[in-house]
């Protein structure tokens, strides 16, 4: 279960550095690719999103197979 939450806090907070990546930083003006910094920040919200919500419904529902 530990490892559950670990994956889960991990995968938040590179949900947040997506965040940060598309609002603060992308908007520098001294960024060579301001693009592909907003790119990589809604990647990161997109593909971590998706698996803090796959592991809270692991958290909640328990695993994905049950064990016959």
């Amino acid at each position: 279960m530990a490892k559950n939450f670990f994956g889960l806090g991990l995968a938040m907070l590179f949900v947040l550095l997506g965040i940060h990546l598309f609002t603060t930083t992308a908007n520098d003006p001294s960024l060579e690719y301001p693009t592909l910094v907003k790119g990589l920040g809604i990647f990161l919200i997109a593909f971590f999103g998706l698996g803090f919500l796959a592991g809270l419904k692991v958290v909640f529902f328990g695993p994905w197979k049950k064990k016959a």
